[in-house]
């Protein structure tokens, strides 16, 4: 990670172990801040992630083939790809309403 989200995470994880120590039923603030910090790392980093990823599928248009060609041409069974994109859609909403 950068220097800036190093430092902004650290900052987070101080805010938000002044306050929530006693919630979390932790020993003492330090405690707090080190299990909040790799906890936020990785809510920053799976959304970097995922916002690459969209990206990604987005410029899929440019070359004229739409993302959903790519998930008709599965091998899987079609109730299996229709689990796997209820699941998608479920992942996705969750994730949007943790962001939002």
């Amino acid at each position: 990670m950068s220097d800036f989200v190093t430092t902004l995470v650290k900052a987070a994880a101080d805010v938000g172990a002044e306050l929530k120590w006693r919630k979390m039923r932790c020993d003492d603030e330090d405690h707090c801040r080190a299990i909040l910090v790799p906890m936020l790392k990785r809510h920053i980093g799976m959304a970097a992630l995922l916002g690459n990823a969209r990206c990604a599928i987005a410029r899929l248009g440019v070359f004229d083939a739409p993302a959903g060609v790519f998930l008709q041409r599965s091998r899987a069974p079609a109730h299996l790809r229709q689990r796997r994109d209820s699941a998608l859609d479920h992942f996705d909403m969750r994730r949007v309403a943790l962001v939002t």
